[in-house]
């Protein structure tokens, strides 16, 4: 398409278009302590799917844009009430296994 076309069509010009935003880069041990947390839930919250079901849709709700937990828990028919508890009681847990094996806090 050239720039007569583009005008013509209305399309913006190319010294108007916004280059794509791109991700931050992670340092190797960023990504290697991003990952071990990646397997918290299975690791901690043995035994207790409900509560890692509930994390797990809290975590995509916080780092998807536009999604709210309120909201997903609506959808899914859950009491709000509980899934936060559920959501609290997997977070403390978690906190509870990774202090027991005695891994100090950022030292994930």
């Amino acid at each position: 398409m050239t720039a007569v076309e583009r005008l013509a069509e209305g399309w913006p010009g190319i010294d108007e278009l916004e280059p794509p935003r791109r991700p931050r880069p992670y340092s190797p041990g960023r990504v290697s302590q991003l990952e071990r947390a990646l397997w918290w839930p299975a690791r901690y919250l043995d035994g207790h799917s409900g509560w890692a079901r509930v994390l797990h849709c809290w975590i995509r709700c916080r780092v998807t844009r536009g999604v709210n937990f309120n909201h997903a828990v609506d959808e899914r028919g859950w009491s709000r009430a509980t899934a936060y508890r559920a959501r609290d009681r997997a977070l403390a847990r978690i906190a509870q296994g990774l202090t027991n094996d005695g891994i100090p806090r950022g030292q994930h």
